[in-house]
């Protein structure tokens, strides 16, 4: 159903300018034509999927409608990632845990994505 997911975690506390390094990252990746297209979400501090939601869909140039059910729009998210575009997409300023395959970024299926953690 979806092609291979790559994740990569980086998590350091306090102020060190991670938010700087990663933009600088994902700039240069998209420089080198690692990736098609790449989304930078800051994460609200009260975990809000809905918001999060919509700023990765207006950022790949997706839009939902106002009454959409947030199930739907996570079901179009996937449909719209998993066409033939490479997605970096950066999660930036996570406290708290978060289902990707709840939000419509990670479909849940059998096959195991790679993971890659920083720490």
């Amino acid at each position: 159903m979806t092609k291979l997911a790559q994740l990569a975690y980086m998590g350091c506390q306090g102020y060190i300018g991670k938010t700087k390094l990663i933009q600088a990252i994902s700039k240069q990746m998209k420089m080198d034509k690692l990736f098609d297209k790449v989304v930078m979400v800051n994460v609200p501090i009260n975990l809000d999927l809905k918001k999060i939601q919509i700023d990765i869909a207006n950022q790949l140039d997706l839009y939902f409608g106002k009454d959409e059910p947030f199930s739907s729009r996570s079901v179009r998210l996937l449909e719209r990632l998993n066409q033939n575009v490479k997605t970096l997409i950066v999660l930036d300023n996570q406290w708290e845990r978060l289902e990707l395959a709840e939000v419509g970024i990670l479909a849940l299926t059998k096959s195991r994505p790679k993971v890659a953690r920083l720490f």
